[in-house]
């Protein structure tokens, strides 16, 4: 009987020492995940910054009160159909992360802008059908301290848009 108690305290002891081992481990690569995004966003940030100042001189070039930043690529004088929140819009894109790495292409797609980021949100309105836009998205109106497949916590996004149509409901 002591036999018996002596051995399953063994196992016991055991297990609490594997599950000790693995759960400091879990803790120790979760501290080394948060201290490389926190890099990335410090990066993040910089390029950002270093990126509106390279371009403030630029005519083409805009930031918004938010912190939206765009080139106008192609526009015109027309008066074409500029998109809503609740719009359908027709978009080709490509979206790209500031190492230059494509997350996300699409070539002739529809979707709904009220579905999209906010930064899409934002900055969609300020086109109309048949121009192009570069828009470099802050973290705060993309995924922000989400990941979200190919694209890391703390991610300025850069989006390279034609609206090709909107269709406002």
């Amino acid at each position: 009987m002591k036999y018996l108690a002596n051995n399953m305290m063994s196992k016991l002891t055991n297990k609490l020492i594997i599950f000790g081992f693995i759960l400091f481990s879990v803790v120790l690569v979760s501290a080394c995940e948060e201290e490389k995004y926190a890099d990335w966003k410090i990066m993040n940030e910089q390029w950002l910054e270093e990126f509106k100042e390279i371009h403030k001189n630029d005519s083409n070039f805009f930031v918004t009160e938010s912190g939206l930043c765009y080139h106008v690529i192609y526009s015109n004088e027309y008066k074409y159909t500029r998109p809503h929140p609740t719009s359908r819009i027709r978009v080709s894109y490509k979206g790209q992360l500031i190492s230059g790495r494509v997350f996300d292409a699409k070539e002739d797609t529809y979707m709904y802008l009220e579905q999209s980021i906010r930064g899409w949100q934002e900055g969609l309105p300020l086109m109309r059908d048949g121009w192009h836009f570069i828009f470099y998205v802050p973290a705060e109106l993309a995924y922000g301290k989400k990941s979200q497949g190919l694209v890391p916590p703390h991610s300025v996004l850069k989006f390279d848009i034609e609206l090709i149509k909107t269709d406002n409901y």
